[in-house]
C-alpha cells in the first residue's frame, strides 16, 4: 500500500468516524431530552413545519462560507511552501470563513451565545470587529 493510499484511507476513516460519532451523540442527546432522533436529523423547516425557503438567505450565505474556507484551507496547504505572507493570509481567512460559517449555521452570536451567557450579541460584534481588525 502507497503513502498516498494510506492517507486517503485515513482521511475516509476519520470521515466514517466523525459521522458515527455524531450520530452516536444525536442518539443519547434524543434520549437524554426525550426529543425524537428526527429532531436531530431533519431540516429545521422539516422540524417546525415551516415554508421550505425560510431563510435561504442565511442557508446560501453558510454554502458561500463554507465554500470559500475549504478553498483556502486547500490553497494555505499547496502554498505552505511558498515564500512571503501568502501562506498565513489564506490559513487567517480560511479560518475566519470557517468561523463565520459555524456561527451563521448555528446562530452563535445572536442566539446561543445570548442564552447561555445572559449576555448582549453586542459582545459577539465587537469579537468580531477585533477578528476582522486582527485579520
Amino acid at each position: 500500500m502507497t503513502i498516498e493510499s494510506r492517507r486517503v484511507r485515513s482521511v475516509g476513516l476519520g470521515v466514517i468516524a466523525f459521522a458515527a460519532a455524531m450520530l452516536v451523540a444525536e442518539v443519547v442527546s434524543s434520549i437524554a431530552t426525550g426529543h425524537p432522533l428526527g429532531w436531530y436529523t431533519q431540516d429545521p423547516s422539516a422540524t417546525y413545519d415551516g415554508d421550505a425557503i425560510a431563510g435561504i438567505q442565511s442557508q446560501v450565505g453558510v454554502l458561500a462560507l463554507t465554500a470559500a474556507a475549504a478553498i483556502l484551507f486547500f490553497s494555505w496547504v499547496v502554498s505552505r511552501s511558498w515564500t512571503g505572507g501568502a501562506s498565513g493570509f489564506l490559513l487567517s481567512s480560511a479560518l475566519l470563513s470557517a468561523i463565520l460559517a459555524v456561527d451563521d449555521l448555528f446562530r452563535i452570536h445572536d442566539d446561543l451565545f445570548v442564552r447561555l451567557t445572559g449576555r448582549s450579541e453586542r459582545i459577539g460584534f465587537v469579537l468580531y470587529g477585533v477578528a476582522f481588525a486582527a485579520w
